[in-house]
């Protein structure tokens, strides 16, 4: 039974390491293929989202790359029937926070793409606006 124990506790911390290392490598290929590349904004690149108000019964907080959390948005049951102008601005909002315009915290942005995707790109334009186009960094 010991023996038994110990060799699925080695399999789940095998299951766990390969896991973190797969997420570092989804990561590091999202920055690869970011694409186009945008003057700074007045809050600063960022290359994560963070959510420190704990947002689940399980009182937990939030961390994931940008690219992530992009993905994560997209994975979501329904993306496919959200309208254009819906998905334009939850991707829009994303790319603005990377980029440092319109969104200081990861709060700010996932009340604006939570507000879209319920509401509608224009409510949630009106209450937390977006700036478009950002300006390309030549």
């Amino acid at each position: 039974m010991s023996k038994k124990l110990k060799n699925v506790g080695m399999a789940l911390a095998g299951i766990t390491i390969v896991g973190f290392a797969l997420t570092a490598a989804i990561s590091a290929v999202g920055r690869v293929l970011e694409g186009t590349r945008y003057k700074v904004g007045p809050h600063g690149k960022k290359d994560d989202v963070r959510i420190n108000t704990p947002f689940s019964t399980s009182n937990e907080t939030y961390y994931s790359s940008i690219w992530s959390y992009r993905e994560e948005w997209k994975s979501f049951p329904g993306w496919d029937n959200k309208s254009q102008p819906q998905k334009d601005y939850i991707n829009r909002a994303i790319t603005n926070y990377q980029w440092g315009y319109s969104f200081t915290t990861g709060e700010q942005l996932t009340r604006a793409c939570s507000l879209c995707w319920t509401v509608g790109a224009d409510y949630a334009n009106a209450r937390f606006p977006i700036t478009w186009p950002l300006a390309k960094d030549e």
